[in-house]
């Protein structure tokens, strides 16, 4: 038996070598002496006597060269010319049964996998699945090579002399499309008559069995993993067993339609040169169907007068030169601008729009009266993240501008029950459950009790205005927005002396009040007072706050 680090490092040393030998070994299955040494002698043109016997003796004492039994041929080791050709892409096309032998292999590992499952066989289940990843690993190789080999077949045809005959070029790869191409693509066929994929999908759902089994059994994480890891697997051979398809399918294709095409035009010429010999030109060709050739009349181009005297006129332009005029600190007070009153230009606007003006924002933090459209993004008051509801008059519809995309034409989405797309069901059914709970909440107001939004709308006025009244009365913190554009929900304020911020949100935290942290492009606090906030999680934050400012004040 070799030295396996013998036979690496001889590989290494005579690697030009060992590439001539495997190109050749295409057509030689072993080599005479005299046929070794050419070899040799054209990957090292250089080498002396000596250094080629030396070359030929080292390959033998390594292994790499094997003799041939009652013969004087050398061979490549089998091994070591399985190896090369994977890495120089010289694997020659392998047999379409090999691949059915190896989903046969699949079949039967499947078959091994679903007893072992059936079994409750751990070990069973783990032989199962190697051997399947052995036979994924060795389809993945085999399919990768045989893409190699017809891509080199037709290379090499496409590179020989032009004068061959078309049908001898591509004798080689019309044989690897009947041999190999097509009963590989029956074989992968995605559809009932295939049956790559079936085993494929066979093993997948084996493998995810064994998995959930394995888990039930409360067996190693790492067993677990390599089952799934072998699910990987199946999937990345099938995305690549499908582009070495599309491959090998794109390469062959347009040659063998060159070739139809060729013969085709053959078959016609050679029937129209029968007739002619047998008709004669005059009678298998009349001469109004002959082709006539012709010398094509020059034409000229004339450039019109008008154009001339533009041209004419752009190249004796010349620039005049104007002084900048300067200040006149002389203008009367009618030549001074204007002054406008932007509020009051702005209300005069308003009363002169036929309808009231249109509202759209985030309704979490804009409390304005009902306008004629209203359009909510639901993000965190009535559902999840998206649902957007949209409050329309009636008069409004079917005013849409010609140019509006039918999803944002209001009298479409009214006409289709806001239907007209896809709805967002999920959203749809939070919303729902939402409004149900507005519509048993009751609050008791000065006057009487009320029920529905109007309760929600007199808890959030509560909720506010107590957390409101202290921030404003406390002499610890502040609020820096002006009272008439405060919102209900999201009360930002601030520490006086914001070192201790860290401090307050630490303190807060222990006290389960969380998410005080104000936005990132404003700092400071903020109290999120969303319709779910009962007014004793506000009781609660103005008492940890009432704490903080006297410990720390």
């Amino acid at each position: 038996m070799q030295n396996p680090r013998s036979l690496v490092h001889a590989m290494y040393q005579h690697w030009e070598v060992l590439e001539q030998i495997v190109g050749a070994s295409r057509s030689l299955p072993a080599f005479e002496p005299t046929e070794l040494e050419k070899l040799i002698r054209q990957a090292a043109p250089k080498y002396s006597e000596e250094e080629l016997r030396l070359t030929t003796q080292q390959l033998l004492n390594s292994g790499v060269l094997q003799p041939l039994a009652r013969s004087s041929a050398l061979q490549l080791n089998p091994i070591v010319l399985e190896f090369m050709r994977s890495v120089l892409h010289e694997h020659e096309l392998s047999l379409s049964e090999v691949l059915k032998a190896r989903i046969d292999g699949i079949r039967g590992a499947n078959h091994q996998l679903a007893e072992a499952i059936t079994q409750q066989q751990t070990d069973d289940m783990r032989r199962a699945a190697m051997q399947l990843s052995d036979i994924f690993r060795q389809i993945h190789q085999q399919l990768d090579q045989d893409r190699h080999a017809i891509l080199n077949l037709a290379d090499a045809a496409k590179r020989q002399d032009a004068n061959i005959p078309l049908a001898q070029r591509y004798r080689e790869v019309l044989a690897a499309d009947a041999q190999y191409l097509q009963p590989m693509n029956q074989m992968l066929d995605s559809g009932l008559g295939g049956t790559f994929y079936p085993q494929l999908e066979r093993a997948e759902q084996l493998l995810d069995q064994a998995v959930y089994q394995l888990e039930s059994q409360g067996t190693l994480y790492t067993q677990r993993l390599a089952m799934r890891s072998i699910s990987f697997q199946i999937k990345a051979l099938r995305s690549f067993a499908r582009l070495v398809l599309k491959q090998c399918v794109e390469t062959i294709f347009p040659l063998r339609e060159e070739l139809r095409q060729h013969n085709r035009y053959s078959a016609a010429i050679s029937e129209l040169l029968g007739r002619v010999r047998k008709r004669g030109l005059s009678r298998s060709l009349p001469i109004q169907h002959l082709p006539v050739w012709q010398r094509d009349q020059p034409r000229r181009l004339q450039i019109h007068d008008e154009l001339l005297d533009i041209m004419q006129a752009a190249g004796n332009f010349q620039p005049v030169t104007l002084d900048f005029p300067a200040d006149d600190l002389s203008r009367t007070a009618q030549d001074q601008p204007v002054l406008f009153d932007h509020a009051a230009l702005q209300a005069a606007l308003l009363q002169a729009v036929p309808i009231d003006v249109r509202i759209i924002g985030d309704r979490a933090s804009l409390e304005s009266g009902l306008r004629a459209i209203i359009e909510d993004v639901e993000s965190k008051t009535a559902s999840n993240t998206g649902l957007t509801l949209v409050i329309v008059r009636d008069d409004l519809l079917g005013q849409a501008l010609p140019i509006t995309p039918s999803a944002f034409n209001y009298q479409t989405v009214a006409d289709n029950g806001s239907m007209y797309n896809t709805p967002p069901t999920y959203a749809w059914y939070i919303a729902g459950l939402v409004f149900q709970w507005i519509l048993r909440q009751t609050e008791s107001t000065p006057e009487s009790t009320v029920t529905g939004v109007a309760a929600m709308e007199a808890r959030a006025i509560r909720r506010a205005g107590m957390l409101y009244d202290y921030i404003d009365n406390s002499g610890f913190y502040v609020n820096k927005v002006a009272r008439e554009g405060r919102s209900r929900m999201n009360i930002p304020f601030f520490l006086l002396d914001e070192s201790r911020n860290d401090a307050f949100l630490a303190g807060a935290k222990a006290e389960g009040l969380l998410q005080l942290k104000g936005h990132k492009s404003v700092g400071g606090m903020r109290a999120s007072l969303y319709n779910a906030m009962p007014v004793a999680g506000v009781e609660a934050l103005i008492a940890y706050m009432k704490h903080f400012a006297a410990t720390h004040g």
